[in-house]
């Protein structure tokens, strides 16, 4: 018998498990999301930014935190709605509620960043830059503000309140970008400068309500949005601003600098020391009210006496110190100047522009040696900052060590290389040539190389330089800003070459822009075109912004010849600063009599 083959039917094993297996995986993959978008919803990570100079404390659900100035604290808080508080009260916060919220099902694959800035001072700085073989070949950085908000939600940033990593791996030589969010003043960056920045991005009006949201939250601390606000909004807006903080106690002394300073300008008519007098007879010896009424004193026999008052006590105001500091170098007392600076810094967190008064005075006193240690130790902070090296090298060029200064600058760039692009390094150096010609007198260098890379205002240097009026007068239509020193400089020139009318007209124009500053600079201004007669010893005493007082000086001797000895001998002392127009005023101060310049 033949057997018959027979189909044997049953189930197909592999294709049944594959069908239970399937689903399971889905099923398992599911849960896993499930479990991951859970685990970050209850743990997510909020920045909590305090923008202020001052630290304070947040309630978030019953449990405390501390916020640092001018830092982040990253709190687990968790995706839904919650209720945040401060504690201090003097801050004005009331308290907020925010919602975080994700969908669920996309949420691991959602990189969102939530910022919150309870205070809203805080500036944030978003960055895109890009990682290059060849920087050059890097686009421009792309940045903007985040700015005015209590609450920020942001997309995938790949480094938050962390520096940029200096390189990173470029697969197949491509241009990779990658985005931060910062805390600017956590880095260093001096207010006014962000202040700066966000009305160039944003427009002024973003920038004065950022300021005038740190002089509600922190008016202890508002002297830089002060002095922003000062110049950004009007007059008699920003004298009733002002006038807001003069009733504090303890006495903001800032505020007050700032309403005097804008009652100067704005109401020069305006007696301010009945005010201060009055206000020092009811206190007479809190030290703030000493400096405030020395400030506005025209007897500086008597200013000076009450600036050494507001430093002699048990709390010495640091403002005093500045103040005599200042009163020391304008009377060519570099090293009394010194010495208070010094103390000044010893008792007193210093700043920025404090530190460049500093050096400022170092260089008038000649202590050169100083002066480059204190740049070097800012070279230490900030090894990538080229304008420390520059100024280092020109330190050794004024002391006569120009190879010395070469290799810094030179030892700077091979270390730096792959930071500045080839033509950038070129104009640093071009820079650097043209300083060093004149630092080290080589006149003939300066004045071809200037030949080759002129600007309006090195035009302008080079024809005072050269005698050329015509020239000097070209350039000035080109630059852009045109500053009171230099229309004296131009008067001065235009007198050495016995250039009358246009003399009278370009003092006329010095005059203008200097009767918008406070009284000092008023009352120069009436004697330089004779409606006052000047006391050459009160003018010498008269405090100034360090160089400008040179030009004045040298300014009256020109207009008053009998007073010429008095007013030379102390822009003489006060020329140690060897930049443009040093050989210039060197040239006048040494060879021209009175004689010499027809009146």
């Amino acid at each position: 018998m033949i057997g018959i083959p027979q189909t044997i039917t049953g189930k197909d094993t592999v294709g049944g498990i594959a069908k239970i297996i399937a689903p399971a995986i889905i099923l398992f993959i599911l849960g896993l999301l499930m479990y991951g978008s859970y685990s970050i919803g209850m743990s997510r990570v909020v920045y909590f930014v305090n923008g202020l100079s001052k630290p304070y404390k947040i309630n978030i659900k019953g449990k405390e935190y501390a916020l640092q100035p001018n830092h982040y604290h990253a709190i687990k808080v968790g995706e839904g709605r919650f209720e945040y508080t401060i504690r201090e009260e003097e801050l004005k916060i009331k308290p907020q509620t925010i919602t975080i919220k994700t969908p669920f099902l996309t949420r691991m694959f959602l990189k969102r960043l939530f910022i919150v800035n309870p205070d809203t001072a805080a500036v944030l700085l978003w960055e895109k830059i890009y990682y290059a073989e060849k920087p050059g070949d890097a686009p421009p950085t792309e940045y903007k503000f985040y700015n005015n908000s209590n609450f920020y939600v942001l997309p995938k940033i790949d480094y938050a309140f962390i520096p940029y990593p200096e390189s990173v791996s470029l697969p197949d030589n491509k241009i990779i970008a990658k985005t931060r969010i910062s805390l600017p003043a956590a880095e260093g960056v001096h207010p006014l400068i962000q202040m700066k920045q966000i009305e160039a991005k944003m427009g002024k009006e973003s920038a004065i309500e950022k300021a005038k949201t740190h002089l509600l939250r922190d008016p202890e601390n508002a002297d830089s949005y002060l002095q922003y606000l000062l110049t950004a909004m009007e007059g008699k807006a920003y004298i009733e601003l002002a006038s807001s903080g003069l009733s504090h106690r303890p006495i903001l002394v800032e505020w007050h600098r700032m309403y005097q300073n804008a009652k100067e300008k704005y109401e020069p008519q305006y007696d301010l020391e009945p005010e201060y007098r009055s206000l020092l007879e009811a206190d007479p010896e809190n030290p703030a009210l000493q400096y405030l009424l020395g400030r506005v004193v025209t007897d500086q026999i008597e200013a000076v006496g009450l600036f050494q008052k507001s430093v002699s006590g048990a709390k010495p105001l640091k403002r005093g110190y500045y103040a005599m500091a200042m009163h020391y170098l304008n009377s060519a007392q570099f090293e009394m100047s010194v010495a208070t600076m010094r103390k000044m810094m010893e008792s007193f967190p210093c700043d920025l522009i404090d530190r460049a008064l500093y050096f400022e005075i170092l260089a008038g006193a000649k202590k050169y040696d100083d002066l480059i240690s204190e740049y070097q130790g800012e070279l230490k902070k900030n090894p990538n900052d080229l304008s420390v090296i520059l100024s280092i090298s020109f330190i050794l060029i004024t002391q006569g060590k120009v190879k010395e200064a070469d290799n810094a600058l030179g030892g700077w760039f091979v270390k730096h290389d792959d930071l500045i692009p080839s033509e950038a390094r070129r104009e640093v150096q071009t820079i650097y040539d043209i300083e060093k010609a004149y630092l080290t007198g080589d006149l003939e260098t300066w004045s071809a190389m200037i030949d080759k890379n002129p600007t309006p205002e090195r035009a302008f240097d080079l024809a005072i330089t050269r005698g050329n009026m015509e020239d000097a007068k070209a350039a000035l239509e080109k630059m852009e800003e045109k500053h009171s020193n230099i229309y004296l400089l131009l008067y001065i020139a235009m007198k050495k070459a016995n250039r009358e009318d246009d003399a009278r007209k370009y003092l006329g124009k010095a005059c203008e822009i200097l009767r918008k500053e406070i009284w000092e600079e008023r009352r120069v201004a009436d004697c330089l075109e004779g409606i006052k007669a000047p006391d050459p010893t009160q003018i010498c005493s008269l405090t100034f912004a360090p160089r400008q007082k040179i030009y004045i000086l040298i300014a009256l001797g020109m207009a008053y010849p009998e007073q010429r000895k008095i007013y030379f001998d102390m822009a003489r002392k006060l020329n140690t600063n060897k930049s443009f127009p040093h050989l210039f005023f060197e040239s006048i101060l040494a060879k021209i009599s009175p004689q010499i310049i027809p009146q």
